[in-house]
């Protein structure tokens, strides 16, 4: 529930918005930037302020998600140069072993290059550091949101074997974790490699199963992302639809990716 999300950080930021710098100020508009980049509101000047709160007051974690914030907000502006400050974020959590901010920005990374410079390879080094970063961490969370976009990119890059063991690893954790934002993704993944084997029932139930999930993921690009995948493979109910962005090896299409975090 954004709408939600952002009553709530205003109602912070009013408390704070007016009071002299300091620690509670600084994690208050850290918060806010990084939901405000999310919801593709990223606002430059709110956000240096609060990088330099964070530098100041906030510690080592929250100027390294301050850091990420503000490279994120830049990368997704169009400026390549955003990704120095999350490298700089990245590098501060693996110096301080903060494992939370060290998933986000490989995570972050790891959609960036691959969706918006077609850069499969090196995206998918990233997804897979992200993963070992969640394993460290112990958070079942965490590591599905890794582990989601890990199977996008090893579907884009064609390790078909990998993706598929990786799939069923992620749907094993679902009755321990339940449904979760990157269940479509996987889902269109895994349809696309059924298919291509041969399995058109269980290419057309991951279909289905994947759209049934898409307003789970409160993720304007869910449904388009099965769709896309269903496309490709030539899925029933699909023929419609048009495929946009980068191509893969192959022709394959690039995943329509997770946005970053």
């Amino acid at each position: 529930r954004s709408d939600l999300s952002f009553f709530h950080l205003q109602r912070g930021f009013d408390l704070v918005r007016n009071a002299p710098p300091s620690p509670s100020k600084a994690r208050v508009l850290t918060q806010l930037t990084r939901y405000r980049m999310l919801a593709d509101d990223y606002d430059p000047e709110q956000s240096r302020e609060a990088l330099e709160l964070a530098r100041s007051f906030g510690g080592a974690e929250l100027h390294a998600h301050a850091l990420i914030t503000v490279g994120t907000g830049r990368f997704k502006g169009g400026d390549p140069a955003g990704r120095e400050e999350i490298e700089q974020g990245l590098e501060i959590a693996l110096r301080e072993n903060l494992l939370g901010p060290a998933v986000r920005a490989y995570s972050n990374l790891a959609s960036l290059i691959g969706g918006g410079e077609a850069r499969l390879d090196e995206a998918l080094r990233f997804a897979v550091e992200a993963e070992r970063a969640a394993e460290r961490l112990g958070s079942g969370d965490q590591l599905r949101w890794a582990l989601g976009n890990k199977v996008e990119y090893l579907v884009a890059v064609g390790e078909w074997n990998e993706c598929a063991r990786d799939a069923e690893d992620y749907f094993a954790g679902s009755d321990s974790f339940g449904p979760h934002y990157q269940d479509c993704a996987v889902f269109g993944a895994r349809a696309l490699i059924r298919l291509g084997r041969g399995d058109l029932e269980g290419a057309l139930a991951d279909q289905a199963e994947g759209l049934a999930a898409a307003p789970a993921c409160a993720w304007v690009g869910a449904s388009k992302l099965v769709l896309n995948h269903s496309r490709t493979a030539g899925l029933n109910g699909a023929s419609g639809l048009t495929s946009s962005g980068y191509r893969g090896r192959a022709g394959r299409p690039l995943p329509h990716l997770a946005p970053p975090r």
